[in-house]
Protein backbone atom coordinates (compact mmCIF):
# COMPACT_ATOMS: atom_id res chain seq x y z
CA UNK A 1 0.00 0.00 0.00
CA UNK A 2 1.89 3.37 -1.01
CA UNK A 3 2.37 6.30 2.05
CA UNK A 4 -1.61 8.13 0.18
CA UNK A 5 -3.53 4.78 0.13
CA UNK A 6 -2.27 3.83 3.69
CA UNK A 7 -3.16 7.76 5.39
CA UNK A 8 -6.71 7.61 3.41
CA UNK A 9 -7.59 4.08 4.91
CA UNK A 10 -6.69 5.62 8.14
CA UNK A 11 -8.76 9.10 7.92
CA UNK A 12 -11.66 6.83 6.81
CA UNK A 13 -11.68 4.06 9.42
CA UNK A 14 -14.94 4.86 11.75
CA UNK A 15 -13.73 2.89 14.66
CA UNK A 16 -10.38 3.97 14.18
CA UNK A 17 -10.77 6.24 17.71
CA UNK A 18 -13.58 6.22 19.83
CA UNK A 19 -12.45 8.63 22.62
CA UNK A 20 -11.17 7.85 25.79
CA UNK A 21 -10.14 4.77 27.16
CA UNK A 22 -10.71 5.11 30.79
CA UNK A 23 -13.19 1.98 31.30
CA UNK A 24 -10.70 0.08 29.08
CA UNK A 25 -9.06 -2.40 31.39
CA UNK A 26 -5.98 -2.28 29.55
CA UNK A 27 -5.80 1.59 30.72
CA UNK A 28 -5.15 0.49 34.37
CA UNK A 29 -2.44 -1.80 33.46
CA UNK A 30 -0.73 1.12 31.21
CA UNK A 31 -1.10 3.36 34.15
CA UNK A 32 0.74 0.71 36.31
CA UNK A 33 3.81 0.62 33.20
CA UNK A 34 3.80 4.59 33.84
CA UNK A 35 3.87 4.40 37.36
CA UNK A 36 6.39 1.26 37.66
CA UNK A 37 8.84 3.25 35.19
CA UNK A 38 8.48 6.55 36.79
CA UNK A 39 7.17 7.95 33.63
CA UNK A 40 4.68 10.74 34.77
CA UNK A 41 6.99 14.07 34.26
CA UNK A 42 8.81 12.15 31.34
CA UNK A 43 8.76 13.23 27.29
CA UNK A 44 6.59 10.45 26.13
CA UNK A 45 6.15 9.87 22.65
CA UNK A 46 2.88 7.75 21.51
CA UNK A 47 3.46 6.12 17.95
CA UNK A 48 -0.27 5.33 16.46
CA UNK A 49 -1.42 7.20 19.09
CA UNK A 50 -5.06 7.08 17.85
CA UNK A 51 -7.51 8.84 19.96
CA UNK A 52 -4.47 9.91 22.22
CA UNK A 53 -4.25 7.19 25.46
CA UNK A 54 -1.38 8.20 27.34
CA UNK A 55 -2.10 11.64 27.34
CA UNK A 56 -3.93 11.39 30.26
CA UNK A 57 -1.44 9.33 32.72
CA UNK A 58 2.15 11.45 31.39
CA UNK A 59 2.61 15.88 31.75
CA UNK A 60 4.41 15.70 28.43
CA UNK A 61 3.05 13.84 25.72
CA UNK A 62 3.14 14.04 22.00
CA UNK A 63 0.71 11.80 20.02
CA UNK A 64 2.08 11.04 16.84
CA UNK A 65 -0.03 9.38 13.96
CA UNK A 66 -0.87 9.03 10.29
CA UNK A 67 -4.79 10.23 10.48
CA UNK A 68 -5.64 13.53 10.95
CA UNK A 69 -9.04 13.42 11.69
CA UNK A 70 -8.69 12.57 15.35
CA UNK A 71 -7.13 15.60 16.29
CA UNK A 72 -10.16 16.45 18.20
CA UNK A 73 -9.64 13.92 21.16
CA UNK A 74 -6.46 15.42 21.99
CA UNK A 75 -6.49 17.72 24.76
CA UNK A 76 -2.82 18.22 25.25
CA UNK A 77 -1.21 20.64 22.46
CA UNK A 78 1.69 17.62 20.90
CA UNK A 79 -0.31 16.19 18.53
CA UNK A 80 1.59 15.47 15.21
CA UNK A 81 0.39 13.84 11.68
CA UNK A 82 3.45 11.52 10.32
CA UNK A 83 4.37 12.02 7.10
CA UNK A 84 6.08 9.99 5.05
CA UNK A 85 10.04 9.93 6.28
CA UNK A 86 11.07 11.22 8.99
CA UNK A 87 9.88 11.87 12.57
CA UNK A 88 9.87 15.84 12.88
CA UNK A 89 11.52 15.57 15.51
CA UNK A 90 15.38 15.95 17.05
CA UNK A 91 17.58 12.64 17.87
CA UNK A 92 17.55 12.38 21.51
CA UNK A 93 13.99 14.02 22.08
CA UNK A 94 11.78 11.57 23.97
CA UNK A 95 12.61 9.78 26.99
CA UNK A 96 9.98 6.91 26.79
CA UNK A 97 8.03 5.84 23.62
CA UNK A 98 5.03 3.88 23.62
CA UNK A 99 3.13 1.83 20.90
CA UNK A 100 0.21 -0.49 21.08
CA UNK A 101 -1.69 -2.40 18.12
CA UNK A 102 0.34 -0.14 15.63
CA UNK A 103 3.90 -1.81 14.14
CA UNK A 104 1.65 -4.62 12.64
CA UNK A 105 0.30 -1.62 10.13
CA UNK A 106 3.42 0.13 9.21
CA UNK A 107 4.07 -0.54 5.78
CA UNK A 108 8.08 0.19 6.08
CA UNK A 109 8.62 -0.89 9.96
CA UNK A 110 12.60 -0.76 9.74
CA UNK A 111 12.63 2.86 8.74
CA UNK A 112 10.07 3.33 11.44
CA UNK A 113 12.09 1.37 14.29
CA UNK A 114 15.14 3.25 13.23
CA UNK A 115 13.13 6.56 13.75
CA UNK A 116 12.20 5.20 17.05
CA UNK A 117 15.72 4.37 17.88
CA UNK A 118 16.78 7.86 16.29
CA UNK A 119 14.57 10.25 18.61
CA UNK A 120 14.68 7.81 21.92
CA UNK A 121 17.44 9.66 24.28
CA UNK A 122 20.21 7.84 25.30
CA UNK A 123 19.08 5.21 28.23
CA UNK A 124 14.98 5.63 27.42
Amino acid sequence: MNEKAYKIFYENRVDYSKGPIKGNPFYSELEEFIEKFRLQNKKVLEIGSGNGTLQDVVTDYTGLDVAESVRHFYKKPYYVIKEAGEYPFFSGTFDAIFTRSTLEHIPNINQELQEMIRVLRVGG
